[in-house]
């Protein structure tokens, strides 16, 4: 990830000049409110203009979708890209009117894409930042202005955008309407942009900007190698593992090429989805399904489910009975080296410019701190949540992780790890003759 410091040829880096230290705050507000709000909407542009990308390809392939579904149908994976819930409810045609029939509510963030946004929802809390004094205050608050220009026209869609089918009856209902739920579409892109605006702008300068800038660094590049690896070693365990890579590529091969490159899509859009998934139980926690009955962990470092269908095992989480799990090949214990490389890597980033070994340390913790409060973050969103209404009764299941038990694990391994890949880091520099 690169400093948002600007560039020599930016046009807005004529506003980051030495102001005034005793300028009213009012004053620096409303100098930062217009390049905020014009940040904030440019950036809820790219949001629904990046929803619109699946549904488009869904046409490209043949899928026949009128212009209109797909458009509303693109809102959608706006809104899912911003860990907005959308609810599913089922309408049956009784004596020429629609009448209730259920209701569900899912979410599941499309990792990818709100990556994207939190990078440029960033880059536009720091241009703000730069128009006010040089106080981390300020600059925080000129950064968390970009969030209403953001989460007002999401909000706002969420209102008015509906996606209706006509399914047909029998087993399904007769009408099937989409919708992102409202508030939700106010409130999380809404905390989205203020959080990483605020971090945009901390960032853009100030008294704290270097420290700051280096532990947010270290952590978010221990995060990011902490996916990227995780992927990888996700890869490498199912080329080892011949018959569920050949039941895979079998079953894409049944879907056709449009179908085939449709789900792919779709798992590329959820690949740092997969990644969170997989890094949890290299930390020593657990992914579980929380179902209405009981909490059952089903993917550690030493088990996984035994059911070939995800479906079977979402029907057990449903009921009373225990998922099935089975034991995984001592080969899957090498995935600690995950969590272990990551947070190394990390603390290297974040002590780059200590002074001393002491400081060295303190600055590796700092930074796996940063990747716990990431973690946490990470393992919200990606956790799929379903919650079903019918005849008043509602019943919710989770599929993932529990956020605050991955974040304590991610937390041990960024403070332990970390301080001492930091110090580690600084007296083998120390202890390197210095060049004639």
């Amino acid at each position: 990830m690169s400093d948002p410091a600007p560039a020599s040829g930016d046009p807005e880096a004529a506003a980051d000049r030495p102001l005034p230290a005793d300028r009213p705050l009012s004053s620096d507000l409303r100098r930062a409110a217009p390049l905020a709000a014009r940040g904030g909407l440019l950036v809820a542009v790219a949001a629904i203009v990046l929803g619109q990308l699946p549904p488009l390809l869904v046409n490209l392939l043949g899928g026949g979708l009128a212009v209109s579904t797909q458009v509303r149908m693109g809102w959608l994976y706006a809104a899912a890209s911003n860990a907005v819930s959308i609810r599913i409810e089922g309408l049956s045609a009784t004596a020429g009117e629609l009448e209730p029939f259920g209701a569900a509510t899912f979410r599941l963030a499309l990792l990818t894409v709100t990556f994207v946004l939190g990078w440029l929802l960033l880059r536009a809390g720091a241009a703000a930042a730069r128009t006010v004094s040089d106080s981390p205050v300020r600059r925080a608050l000129a950064g968390a202005l970009v969030a209403p220009s953001y989460a007002v026209p999401l909000g706002i869609l969420a209102l008015v955008v509906e996606l209706r089918l006509t399914t047909g009856g029998g087993f399904l209902p007769d009408v099937t309407t989409f919708r992102a739920v409202p508030w939700q579409a106010f409130v999380l892109p809404f905390a989205l942009a203020a959080g990483t605006g605020t971090v945009g702008g901390l960032l853009a300068g100030g008294e704290i900007r270097a420290r700051a800038w280096e532990a947010f660094a270290g952590g978010w590049q221990a995060f990011a190698w902490a996916l990227g690896l995780a992927l990888v070693g996700l890869l490498a365990f199912a080329a080892i593992r011949p018959s569920g890579l050949e039941g895979y590529v079998d079953q894409l091969r049944s879907l056709g090429p449009r179908g085939a490159a449709v789900v792919v899509g779709h798992q590329v859009l959820l690949a740092p989805n997969h990644a969170v998934l997989t890094l949890v139980p290299a930390m020593g926690a657990c992914d579980v399904l929380a179902g209405p009955v009981r909490t059952t962990d089903i993917l550690c470092l030493d088990r996984q489910p035994t059911g070939e269908n995800p479906l079977d095992t979402i029907s057990d989480g449903l009921g009373d009975r225990a998922v099935p799990t089975q034991a995984l090949p001592a080969a899957a214990k090498l995935f600690v080296l995950v969590p272990l490389v990551a947070v190394a890597l990390g603390a290297r980033r974040g002590a780059a410019r200590a002074s001393s070994n002491a400081d060295a340390a303190l600055r590796g913790v700092c930074a796996g701190v940063v990747f716990a409060g990431l973690v946490v973050i990470g393992v919200w969103t990606s956790t799929l949540t379903i919650t079903t209404t019918a005849s008043g009764d509602a019943a919710t299941l989770a599929l993932g992780a529990q956020p605050f038990v991955a974040g304590a694990y991610a937390a041990a391994w960024g403070v332990v790890v970390g301080g001492i890949a930091g110090w580690s880091w600084f007296a083998a520099k120390g202890s390197r003759p210095s060049p004639a």
